[in-house]
């Protein structure tokens, strides 16, 4: 029982989003690419 438990796929419901002051270019990066998960 233990081991198929361990073979199926992790989902996740929630996504964590750090913006970083100083650099704009990867915080826009890091919100586009959540926004692509949380649409999937």
């Amino acid at each position: 029982m233990e081991n198929q438990k361990m073979q199926e796929p992790l989902v996740y419901r929630r996504i964590l989003l750090t913006v970083d002051e100083d650099d704009n270019t990867s915080s826009e990066r890091a919100f586009r690419y959540a926004t692509t998960l949380a649409t999937l």
